[in-house]
């Protein structure tokens, strides 16, 4: 699992590809703030493009 402030569609689609999930979180947050978030289901799953 990946939290990240932003992630390019390549890398998206690369990490997925992998298995591997990616969460959006609101720039400017702690480490503290982007657990909570995950654990509230508050975060944005990103998604590779369907090509």
């Amino acid at each position: 699992m990946v939290i990240t402030g932003h992630l390019g569609p390549n890398a998206v689609n690369s990490l997925q590809a992998a298995g591997i999930t990616a969460y959006r979180l609101p720039s400017q947050s702690t480490v503290k703030a982007a657990f909570d978030a995950f654990a509230a289901g508050e975060l944005e799953l990103l998604l590779a493009k369907q090509s």
